[in-house]
């Protein structure tokens, strides 16, 4: 594909290839909040940084493209620092409930969430420059490695439910 994000289409998807980071973004941006709110332990809190650097990455996908502002420009003070771009839109932020059935199940609904900020992502891999390419793929990586943290609080979730029933 080439740099022009006019002619960047994914199949059945009528945005720019621009545009449709920018979702994504916003997509793992909710997710990411939600984590934030939700952290239970060590595996969670990881889980919520993968997810932190999974945007990040889109965003460096987004910079490689040169077709949008730069969402990392720089400031020389900090009444200058920019907010944060390509942010969750969503006012409510889902609280994960407490029992461990009702968290269980946030979980696993957290991972096919998270799944398919993946599968979104895979789209784009090989797919433009190398620094795109390699945004594209640190990106992938890190939400991968979101899920499998998830995947590790439900291990937690489950030995503390074990442990509680001794």
């Amino acid at each position: 594909m080439s740099n022009n994000s006019e002619n960047n289409h994914i199949p059945g998807v009528a945005l720019p290839i621009d545009q449709h980071i920018k979702l994504l973004r916003e997509k793992v941006d909710f997710v990411m909040e939600t984590a934030e709110t939700n952290k239970a332990s060590g595996e969670s809190t990881l889980a919520w940084r993968s997810l932190q650097m999974g945007k990040a990455w889109l965003g460096k996908a987004l910079e490689s493209l040169g077709t949008s502002p730069n969402p990392y420009p720089a400031s020389d003070t900090a009444k200058g620092i920019p907010p944060t771009a390509d942010v969750n839109k969503a006012k409510d932020i889902p609280l994960a409930p407490k029992d461990p059935d009702g968290y269980t199940q946030y979980l696993n609904k957290t991972r096919v969430e998270v799944q398919d900020l993946i599968n979104q992502v895979a789209y784009f891999k090989n797919s433009n420059s190398n620094s795109f390419n390699e945004a594209i793929a640190n990106s992938f990586n890190h939400l991968t490695e979101a899920k499998l943290w998830f995947g590790y609080e439900l291990g937690r979730v489950k030995e503390s439910v074990s442990q509680s029933h001794k």
